[in-house]
């Protein structure tokens, strides 16, 4: 979807992803969370530069770490950010979790951090994906 847009400022996308992780979140509204993410990373990072998205597993939570080269260009918008960033804060607040912002002189880290989901609530969740596509 963003491949375009990276293409266009010359950015290479790394991606260090466990197999499988399960949170606490709609597919559709996770994927939303994580494009308006890596948008502002592609969009306000360096051009020519680097976006890493790496995934953990943190004290009940599932962790999305989304780091750009660049400086942190603040926003005047109601949530003090961007429109993107306001849009995935909101979607993570009401799945029960939160985004964070960590920046450095010549990067900058938004985590998405949501409730990590118990393997009965997992294995529900594809089970209900899978019977949708029946």
């Amino acid at each position: 979807t963003l491949e375009p847009l990276s293409s266009r400022r010359g950015v290479k996308i790394t991606a260090i992803l466990p197999p499988v992780m399960h949170a606490r979140i709609g597919g559709d509204a996770c994927m939303h969370a994580l494009l308006n993410l890596l948008d502002n990373a592609i969009a306000h990072g360096d051009e020519n530069g680097n976006v890493r998205i790496a995934c953990s597993a943190v004290a009940g939570y599932v962790e999305i770490g989304i780091e750009n080269e660049g400086a942190w260009v603040e926003h005047d918008s109601a949530r003090g950010h961007g429109l993107g960033l306001s849009i995935a804060r909101t979607i993570a607040e009401r799945a029960g979790g939160e985004i964070r912002i960590e920046h450095a002189p010549d990067r900058v880290r938004a985590v998405l951090r949501l409730p990590a989901a118990t393997d009965a609530a997992g294995r529900r969740s594809h089970q209900l994906r899978r019977s949708k596509n029946t």
